[in-house]
């Protein structure tokens, strides 16, 4: 391994790197999940007696992974495949999150454009988008 790839280890955390390693695993899992086998690619919610608000630093972790995995993979990974991997890894975590899924008109093409994102604790994990902008149509 070159020393570039033992700098660019050294500056994050274990936790980080344990992250995006898990995430790219998932991401390919997520993929696969959303492509061929649909009807098992479902949203499940969280229930609050099992899970627990966590620290921000995690969640921020979270979130770095999440857009990482986005920059180095090549298939298919919009926002429904962001929120089920987030929902995954929270569900590792034990941590409690919250799914939307919203709807708008675009203006410019006149058409209606979907969106799922995902937040804990306030701070979007996943799809971060202008809320305004959306009509939720459900939550989970």
């Amino acid at each position: 391994m070159s020393s570039n790839y033992l700098d660019l280890l050294n500056r994050y955390s274990t936790r980080r790197i344990i992250l995006i390693g898990g995430a790219l695993l998932l991401s390919f899992y997520v993929f696969l999940l959303m492509k061929y086998f649909k009807k098992k690619s479902h949203f499940i919610s969280s229930k609050p007696d099992i899970f627990t608000a966590s620290d921000n630093l995690l969640l921020f972790d979270i979130q770095w992974a999440v857009r990482k995995v986005s920059k180095l993979i090549y298939w298919e990974y919009v926002c429904r495949h962001q929120a089920y991997l987030v929902t995954i890894l929270c569900r590792i975590y034990r941590i409690q999150y919250q799914i939307f899924i919203g709807t708008k008109i675009n203006q410019e093409t006149n058409s209606v454009e979907g969106h799922v994102w995902t937040t804990s604790n306030g701070i979007f994990l996943s799809g971060a988008c202008n809320v305004e902008e959306f009509q939720i149509i459900q939550t989970f």
